[in-house]
Order: structure tokens, then sequence, then C-alpha cells
């Protein structure tokens, strides 16, 4: 079993994913960073035997970061295979996808090619907005996230892979300002 498993994720997730860790293997030390310059301070530390386990988090895990790391790293996030790459929810939206879901990849230094180790998919209901729709991925995300972690506590070699393949484009910044700009009801403003 890992040593240790650095978290990377946001605020609010911390406590309870550490939790999620700490109830199943309390020998295991759990770090957590939740922005760049958290992970930067933290990833000059020893990372033998250390697992990376990236949760809905929008840091990019840097190649020499990646080349250190003698355990497998994986990032777990809303958004099916068929959706890489940002807002996988809004895409989904517009294209009337009928099946969504969260994927669990290896982490590779490119967004969204790493191997899938596990999906998480549900039917999409009828009229759904995109706000729901990311809440819905999110939960999945979140089970998703107890599927990993119960394996990585466990074991220190690769989990099986899903033999599900990413499919269709990467969707970068650029792409989503398409979108946005072709169906503006999937804009989401942000309480201030």
């Amino acid at each position: 079993m890992p040593r240790k498993i650095f978290l990377l994720t946001g605020k609010r997730e911390v406590p309870f994913l550490e939790q999620f860790i700490l109830a199943r293997q309390p020998a295991i030390e759990v770090v957590s960073a939740t922005n760049r310059n958290e992970f930067q301070s933290i990833i000059l530390n020893d990372l033998n035997d250390t697992r990376l386990l990236c949760f809905c988090s929008g840091v990019l895990v840097p190649k020499a970061v990646l080349n250190r790391l003698n355990l497998e790293p994986y990032n777990i996030h809303p958004g099916s295979p068929n959706y890489p790459g940002i807002c996988p929810e809004a895409f989904a939206v517009a294209n009337g996808a009928k099946k969504f879901g969260a994927t669990a990849h290896v982490i590779t230094e490119k967004i969204d090619e790493g191997e899938i180790v596990a999906t998480n998919s549900f039917s999409v209901p009828k009229n759904t907005d995109r706000l729901a729709l990311a809440s819905l991925a999110y939960n999945a995300a979140v089970e998703l996230f107890a599927t990993v972690a119960s394996f990585v506590i466990e074991n220190d070699g690769k989990m099986p892979r899903s033999g599900e393949k990413w499919q269709g484009n990467t969707n970068r910044q650029a792409d989503y300002y398409t979108l946005l700009k072709e169906h503006p009801e999937l804009i989401v403003e942000h309480p201030k």
C-alpha cells in the first residue's frame, strides 16, 4: 500500500476525501493541495511511495512531477470519455447527450489523454439543464473517487484499465467560448 496519498482537489472536498481515506487506512499519510501554489510548494518533498489523486481540480500536473512519481497517478472528474476537456457538461447539453457521467484516468502531461481506469455513467433525464447535469456528474465523480481510492489504499500496483477510450476532440477554452456564442443559454452566472 502507498505510504502517502497526495490529494489535489478543492477546499470544500479536502476534509471529506481525507476522512474517506483515513477511515479505511489510518496509517496512510494524506497531504492535500487546493491550488497551484500549494501544489508547487508540496511537490518539492520526497514523492517516493506517494500516490497522486486529483479530484475535480483545474491544476495541471507538470511532466517533471509525473516523472518523479513511482506510483501511477489518477484524475477523477465529471465528464464522460466522449467529452474530453473543459466544461464537458456544457457540450453534453448542447449535443443533447443521452448518457453522461464521470471518468477516472491515468494522469498524463496532456489533458484527458491518459488510459481510462473507470467510469460512472448515468442516463441524462429529459430537459436537464447545464447546472443540473453538472450536479449529477459531480455526484457520479464522488462515487468514482470512492472506487479509485478504495483500490489505491490497498494497492501499489496499477488499476486495471476499463477498456474505454477517449472520443472526439479535447475541448479547449476557445471551443468553450465558441459554444457559448452559439448557445448563450449555457452561460452560467457565478455568485459573487
